[in-house]
């Protein structure tokens, strides 16, 4: 609640979680002139220890080309380590699918990234 002391804020969008799909959410939204804000638990200078997520996600080329366009890729470009082939395999069985960036014109399939270097 809103004290008589406390101006009221207005946003256009309200977003909760400051991650993956949190935070480039909201860029894309301010740079079409809404005002946001964005809420999330734990602290920014948190998040970016060394010692906060030791996940790594694979990011899509289809992210990668969304996160470009939003001008945020050349911050991850430097941690992110290319996918070029991806093997499906079953234990016990012969059949296993197999793709190449070569299939692709040559292009990746998406990217490994830690998480803490994509926030």
């Amino acid at each position: 609640m809103v004290s008589k002391t406390q101006k009221r804020k207005h946003f256009d969008a309200i977003i909760s979680g400051g991650g993956m799909i949190g935070l480039p959410l909201a860029i894309g939204l301010s740079r079409c002139g809404m005002k946001v804000a964005v809420i999330d638990a734990a602290r920014p200078q948190t998040q970016l220890a060394e010692t906060f997520d030791g996940r790594t996600s694979a990011i899509a080329y289809a992210s990668y080309q969304m996160l470009e366009a939003l001008g945020l890729w050349q911050h991850a470009a430097g941690y992110a380590e290319p996918i070029t082939n991806i093997h499906v395999s079953d234990t016990g069985t012969f059949v296993f699918v197999h793709f190449e960036a070569g299939d692709h014109d040559h292009n990746p399939m998406g990217f490994m990234l830690e998480n803490r270097h994509f926030r």
